[in-house]
């Protein structure tokens, strides 16, 4: 158990997420990888990612109550380079005011909401 991990931390396994990230760079061409949309989600990573969080969100709500992520929980197990381009992907969706972030302490587990925004935007984007 990790220094900021609590004793009753539970593993958080969602099948969406956990194939968005192992799968993060997989039908996407590099040509393609940060082609300009008229939507605020202007790379297909970005909206793989969003699409996923977002469906994530949403089972999270259902299942309990709580609609929040924490991001240690949601990439544990995965690569470094994965763990890096998903959090790049999470900082792209709070310039866009897609998601909102909260950190209480440094070094402390980052915890991710939704906004009333990314919900139009996935639906906008042709979830």
């Amino acid at each position: 158990m990790g220094p900021h991990e609590s004793e009753n931390h539970i593993p958080l396994h969602h099948e969406a997420l956990s194939a968005a990230l192992d799968n993060v760079d997989e039908g996407i061409p590099m040509d393609e990888e940060h082609t300009r949309d008229e939507g605020l989600l202007s790379s297909t990573r970005t909206r793989k990612i969003a699409r996923s969080l977002h469906q994530l969100f949403l089972d999270q709500n259902s299942k309990k109550g709580a609609n929040s992520v924490s991001l240690n929980q949601a990439l544990e197990g995965k690569k470094r380079k994965t763990s890096a381009r998903f959090f790049y992907e999470t900082l792209i969706l709070k310039s866009h005011g897609l998601i909102d972030v909260s950190q209480e302490q440094p070094y402390e587990d980052i915890t991710l909401s939704p906004t009333p925004q990314l919900e139009a935007e996935v639906q906008r984007s042709g979830n």
